[in-house]
């Protein structure tokens, strides 16, 4: 029987080229020849495990620090998210990173190289790596804040997913009571010794009072319901996560992505999302996958972007006119490369819809599902589909359109079933 090894050097280059990076440090230690031939390529397939418990992010981006090179070669970035979880303490408790010193100055030096850096990531993008984005990074709590790092690191990437989005760093279902606590509990204990004790996490609302000297204004029996225990843990819970998770107004319902820190209102990016040919962006049904609506203005017209896929996505901050405002006019920015979109579940105003339509010319296929409950302006469907044909007269037909407004009434003849 003719062994692998036997193969030639080219076939065994591209069999590691079209694996994972999942699977690449595993064929590098199957022996000596694929170790070889291994330090020289790369795979194409990047998949990031979101604070799985195997550190995998992490040691991904430590082997790309030692030889950046080799991310060249990524064409392919994959999400899967695997968030701690109080329900499921052994199979996510993932324990605190540490980087080394040398890793450190690098990861700082690439963040100052994007010439995108800004002092103040609080309000406004500015792109590049944020100061807050660099000190999750270097945190090592959260590794969805190591996407931004490796969109600088892989300028010949053309397909984005980040998957089933799960945005809040600790997955738990009552923000409140000892639900909040046992959250908080799970993220102190991730943390390096020096930094957990720093914090003070009761066993329960009687520890608490007891340990600080208050008295209850709950009875015994409802004490974790108490408004100054209550307050205690979501305060310093927030305190814990605001150093590892990006920046949200105090008025937001949901937390975003480090995803939407990697562009800015004047249309620059991160090297990676220069020549992004396909991206898709996905929220739970139960939660959303949290954006400013700016954010997503933009990232219709990322210079060569193809495919745009949004679905279950919900803006806290939706108003008409973003996409107006953004470019000025639907003549101010062209999608000239965009052919297929679908936004489905999420909430876009019927004005900017308009305006995108607008400024697309190539479009093959286009689905639009607007929720039931996006109380806003009733979508036109009619006028929207006939606006898109307008625009794109060459590449796009009735029978690839497809719009559905908040009462389920829909224009175009699109079969979507098995469009994606």
């Amino acid at each position: 029987m003719a062994k692998i090894t036997n193969l030639p050097v080219e076939i065994i280059s591209e069999i590691i080229r079209n694996s994972s990076t999942l699977d690449y440090h595993n064929l590098k230690q199957t022996c000596r020849l694929f170790y070889n031939i291994a330090s020289q390529c790369y795979p194409r397939l990047c998949i990031l495990k979101i604070d799985a418990v195997d550190h995998s992010d992490w040691k991904l981006v430590r082997s790309l620090l030692k030889t950046p090179k080799l991310a060249n070669e990524i064409r392919e970035i994959r999400m899967e998210w695997y968030r701690r979880d109080v329900n499921r303490l052994e199979e996510t408790t993932t324990m605190q990173w540490e980087w080394t010193a040398e890793e450190e100055a690098k990861i700082k030096e690439i963040a100052i190289s994007t010439k995108l850096f800004s002092a103040d990531d609080k309000e406004t993008a500015h792109g590049g790596i944020y100061p807050h984005t660099l000190n999750a990074i270097l945190g090592g709590i959260n590794s969805e804040s190591l996407l931004p790092l490796l969109l600088c690191l892989t300028p010949s990437l053309e397909t984005l997913d980040l998957g089933t989005a799960a945005p809040e760093v600790i997955e738990y279902e009552h923000h409140f009571g000892d639900d909040a606590r046992d959250a908080l509990q799970l993220i102190v204990s991730c943390l390096k010794e020096e930094d957990r004790d720093q914090y003070f996490v009761p066993e329960n609302a009687r520890h608490f009072f007891d340990n600080e000297g208050y008295e209850p204004t709950e009875p015994e029996e409802t004490i974790e319901f108490d408004e100054l225990y209550r307050d205690y843990i979501a305060e310093t819970l927030d305190q814990v996560l605001e150093l590892h998770a990006p920046f949200r107004k105090a008025d937001a319902t949901g937390r975003p992505l480090f995803f939407y820190h990697c562009f800015d209102r004047k249309g620059r990016f991160l090297p990676a999302l220069i020549n992004l040919k396909h991206l898709k962006i996905e929220g739970d049904h139960n939660m959303p996958n949290f954006y400013g609506g700016e954010a997503t203005a933009v990232l219709f017209y990322l210079p060569n972007i193809e495919t745009i896929r949004m679905s279950n996505c919900y803006s806290p901050d939706v108003f008409e006119g973003v996409i107006l405002r953004m470019i000025g006019s639907p003549e101010g920015a062209k999608a000239r490369n965009l052919k297929r979109l679908e936004i489905s579940g999420t909430y876009v105003e019927f004005e900017d819809l308009k305006y995108l339509a607008k400024s697309t010319s190539s479009l093959e296929h286009v689905h639009i599902h607007v929720p039931p409950n996006f109380n806003s302006r009733r979508l036109d469907v009619e006028e929207l589909g006939k606006i898109f044909l307008a625009n794109n007269k060459a590449t796009l037909t009735r029978k690839k359109i497809l719009i559905t407004d908040q009462s389920e009434s829909s224009w175009g003849d699109g079969d979507f079933e098995q469009f994606w």
